[in-house]
């Protein structure tokens, strides 16, 4: 298991490539708990991008978008390996900093 603490900052957002946040997550299938440490609600979102030999980001989808923000996300399903590269999206809405 791979934690790591961020700041979402007020009205913010940053993406993790998962794929490059530790060598055992780079060809496996991952799922992943996001949770918001001092309760600032923040939205989460789970890209998936296919790469070809000839072409980087050929195809790809995301996870549906939400209706609220919230302090816990838990994502189900994701890949990462030779042909898939993952990044999880987090955005703080709010004006406050989220931890």
């Amino acid at each position: 298991m791979v934690q790591n603490r961020r700041i979402a900052g007020a009205g913010s957002r940053f993406t993790i490539w998962v794929d490059q946040e530790d060598p055992a997550l780079a060809t496996t299938d991952v799922s992943a708990e996001i949770t918001s440490t001092n309760n600032v609600p923040i939205i989460v979102e789970r890209s998936m991008y296919l790469n070809t030999a000839k072409k980087p980001f050929k195809g790809g989808h995301n996870s549906l978008g939400v209706t609220a923000s919230s302090t816990s996300w838990f994502l189900a399903e994701g890949s990462t390996g030779g042909f898939f590269s993952m990044f999880v999206l987090i955005a703080n809405p709010g004006a406050q900093a989220a931890t």
